[in-house]
């Protein structure tokens, strides 16, 4: 089968904008959400939905893993008044709302939904247009499961590690540190390139990633080693 030449394209270029007054809305939220202690779980939800209401993407996804998960405090029950209870249909009903404004995190949410059943009506295999969209448009874990696709999906001997490591670097180019180390894992596992898998667990680290941390530390620990890299070991 000919497969397309990869367009990279970043998911930073391809972000539809966000205005400052629902930009507002969504910091309250976050800031409420990390806040310690006891949160206010209607208040946060509350100002989400405000954020949405003014086509704030990122204020979508986070009330829909909110509503995938459901949030409560430590003492509370799921159904307690103060708590958000899981609900699919409200997740799928944001995921959709992302789709329509084509955001590249929603294509791929909504793949995401298809391939674990949550779809009604819809065939497992329909994920893939979705998720192709969402590479395309620059949505680094996409990027990461098409390439993971090229690299281990197909039959043994049809593999094309050239369009994964493609798939792979686009990837690897954005600050996404899920996406950087499932970079990072195929350089280490496929290609056996241990400075470049090495970089990718780096970058993910610098932008914050504590399992890149471990994974690094794991480099320079004194024998056994966890993970040889080829790096001496060294406790400091």
């Amino acid at each position: 089968m000919a497969y397309p030449q990869i367009k990279c394209a970043y998911e930073k270029d391809n972000n539809p904008p966000l205005s400052k007054e629902a930009d507002q809305y969504f910091q309250t939220a976050r800031q409420l959400e990390k806040s310690a202690g006891v949160r206010n779980w209607p208040l946060i939800e509350s100002n989400y939905q405000k954020a949405i209401d003014l086509n704030h993407w990122k204020a979508m996804n986070n009330l829909a893993i909110l509503y995938r998960k459901g949030a409560y405090n430590v003492n509370d029950k799921l159904d307690h008044p103060t708590g958000i209870v899981p609900n699919k249909d409200r997740m799928l009903a944001l995921y959709a709302r992302m789709v329509q404004l084509k955001v590249p995190m929603g294509y791929y949410n909504w793949a995401v939904a298809i391939q674990r059943g949550q779809v009604k009506n819809a065939q497992k295999g329909g994920s893939a247009s979705y998720m192709h969209r969402a590479a395309e448009l620059g949505y680094p874990l996409a990027q990461v499961a098409i390439g993971n696709h090229f690299a281990f999906g197909l039959p043994q001997g049809q593999q094309r590690d050239d369009l994964a490591e493609a798939y792979f670097r686009c990837a690897g180019a954005q600050d996404n540190t899920e996406a950087l180390i499932e970079v990072a894992d195929f350089f280490y596992v496929s290609k056996q390139n241990m400075p470049l898998a090495a970089f990718y667990y780096l970058r993910a680290a610098s932008l914050g990633s504590t399992k890149s941390f471990m994974f690094i530390m794991n480099m320079f620990r004194e024998e056994p080693k966890a993970y040889n890299f080829g790096y001496l070991p060294n406790p400091e």
